[in-house]
């Protein structure tokens, strides 16, 4: 009777472990065909159902994806077949040949196909969860996508204004530029006419001044740089009014055409030929020192100092009943002149090239 049990129990541990690697196998070839790019809690819970000992097939891309550490595989069946041969082995010993083997076998399978498709679906939430993080981070990655997009295209438009901007701003300053020089160029030709109209309104005021001199016969005393720098056009108003010429002013010029400095020398000796134009038209007449040191010191006027010395020429002219006023461009002299009390004409010269 053992010899019998022995060799049923062996027939039936090699039957029973073909049947399972065979039921093994047959359940990894059926969920090769499931969509496993597309993870479904439903369809991970219908595997454990179906097929308990290779379930976890069906999650191995998720377990991939995830780096899940749970790796249960077929040797773990394996071993649970074998443990159910071993009780169905105990329970033949004890139990007569007439006992309900069905039963047995049931009793020792459900607890196994139970934690079986318990795993599975513990596995399966965990995965659905990762899965759910996954599309919660895909959203995300979208918004940071768009967003990113947005600024990308944002900087693209900050760069185009930034680039019209440059433009604009680079035409505003050439054109400002230009305005500058418009105004430069109508600030120049504003001080010329002011220039203009201050030389126009001088020798306008300056021609009344000498006419009302020549109808009041009054004889203008000219200092030495009157003839030296006057252009033209004054010296031929000068032309027709009585000039009265100190013989110190001669001396001046005598001086300075003898000068190293060119531009004095020329000065000096146009001044002389200019004097004897004035005394071939018979508008000039010289006249030398008459007055002695009680004389100056009378009249607050310095011994050595030239210019005092043409002053009191023409002073003692006017205390000698001359009708004379004096002319100097020299503001030296006519302040010299004025305290002298001797009549200073408010003349303005156009100095020559």
């Amino acid at each position: 009777m053992e010899e019998v049990i022995v060799k049923d129990l062996i027939i039936g541990s090699v039957i029973i472990t073909f049947l399972f690697l065979i039921y093994h196998r047959l359940s990894e070839w059926i969920l090769s065909f499931f969509p496993r790019n597309q993870f479904s809690f439903v369809a991970a819970c219908i595997a454990a159902v179906l097929f308990p000992t290779a379930s976890h097939r069906y999650l191995l891309e998720f377990r991939s994806l995830h780096r899940v550490s749970y790796t249960p595989n077929g040797l773990l069946f394996g071993l649970t077949a074998l443990f159910y041969i071993m009780v169905y082995g105990y329970f033949m010993t004890i139990f007569e040949p007439g006992a309900p083997k069905f039963f047995l076998m049931v009793v020792a399978i459900v607890p196994i196909y139970t934690f079986a498709v318990l795993r599975t679906i513990k596995l399966a939430k965990v995965l659905g969860y990762l899965q759910k993080l996954d599309r919660a981070l895909a959203e995300k990655q979208m918004v940071v996508d768009r967003v990113k997009k947005l600024y990308q295209e944002g900087e693209k438009r900050v760069k185009s204004i930034e680039v019209t901007k440059k433009k604009e701003l680079k035409e505003f300053e050439q054109q400002l530029k230009q305005i500058e020089r418009e105004l430069g160029t109508l600030e120049y030709r504003k001080n010329g006419i002011a220039k203009e109209i201050r030389y126009y309104e001088h020798k306008r005021k300056n021609l009344s001044i000498l006419q009302e001199c020549k109808q009041d016969g009054v004889e203008i005393g000219i200092d030495s740089n009157i003839l030296m720098e006057c252009d033209d056009e004054f010296f031929d108003l000068l032309k027709g009014n009585k000039l009265v010429i100190s013989k110190f002013v001669h001396n001046e010029w005598d001086k300075m055409k003898e000068s190293d400095n060119k531009y004095t020398s020329r000065k000096a000796i146009k001044a002389m030929h200019r004097f004897e134009e004035l005394q071939k038209n018979g508008s000039v007449r010289s006249i030398t020192k008459q007055w002695d040191a009680d004389f100056l010191k009378a009249n607050v006027l310095a011994q050595m100092d030239m210019d005092d010395s043409i002053i009191a020429d023409y002073l003692y002219e006017l205390k000698n009943g001359k009708n004379i006023v004096a002319l100097s461009d020299d503001t030296g002299f006519r302040t010299s002149a004025r305290g002298a009390h001797l009549p200073v004409l408010d003349v303005k010269l156009a100095r020559a090239n």
